[in-house]
């Protein structure tokens, strides 16, 4: 028998074994009341923030030369890899706030503590970003995109911001503090504009992206506190 295939045989009768006891319990009807209620802000959220993670680039295509438009894209996903970095603390963090929620304990520590974390990581990664944007440019991109380097501090400062705005969004739904989560698309809305009437250089449009975060993030965090 081919090893590979004895491999996946043997993979699939420990899978078995393992899962005995799941395997040997009868069917139950398991209802989940507020399954909908709850999914519907969490996916507004995501698509909210999705869309201000995404639209800078999409714009930059309309506004901008094909070749500078591909140079744009190469300051933005180096922001963007602070979001990414990021993103599992939030990620982590929501079960256990909504734990904390569903048994009545107090989860505003949980949240602090995640809060500056990320506030260090960003720091820190707009510290670096600055003194060094020709040589992290050239070595994950190329000398080639070096005349973006003057940006790259807007860029990670944008995605701080954005990674601020996650984590707060993120712990206002796993408390059951946000409300009204249709009207993050008036972020999006903003990003749009600011990016649609500034946008005769990489600087005023990488500026305009990085304020539209910063709003998002006020934004944000005032739903929260309401």
């Amino acid at each position: 028998m081919d090893s590979k295939l004895l491999g996946v045989f043997a993979g699939f009768i420990f899978s078995l074994y393992f899962s005995r006891d799941i395997l040997s319990e009868k069917e139950k009807k398991v209802s989940f009341p507020k399954a909908y209620s709850m999914g519907i802000p969490y996916f507004l959220v995501m698509l909210a923030i999705l869309l201000v993670f995404s639209l800078d680039i999409i714009l930059a295509k309309r506004f901008f030369a094909p070749e500078l438009a591909g140079k744009y894209a190469v300051l933005s996903m180096l922001g963007k890899m602070i979001y990414l970095g990021t993103f599992g603390i939030s990620k982590a963090m929501f079960p256990l706030t909504s734990e904390r929620k569903e048994t009545n304990q107090n989860s505003s520590g949980l949240f602090y503590k995640s809060l500056i974390l990320i506030i260090i990581i960003c720091v820190i990664s707009v510290l670096v970003y600055a003194m060094f944007p020709k040589l992290i440019i050239s070595i994950l991109f190329g000398s080639v995109y070096l005349e973006m380097a003057p940006y790259l501090v807007y860029s990670a400062i944008a995605l701080s911001f954005l990674s601020l705005t996650n984590l707060v969004l993120i712990y206002g739904l796993s408390t059951d503090k946000l409300r009204k989560t249709r009207f993050l698309f008036i972020f999006v809305v903003i990003e749009v504009v600011l990016l649609s009437l500034f946008h005769d250089t990489i600087l005023q449009y990488i500026t305009s992206f990085m304020v539209s975060n910063i709003i998002m993030f006020i934004g944000s965090y005032f739903f929260l506190k309401r």
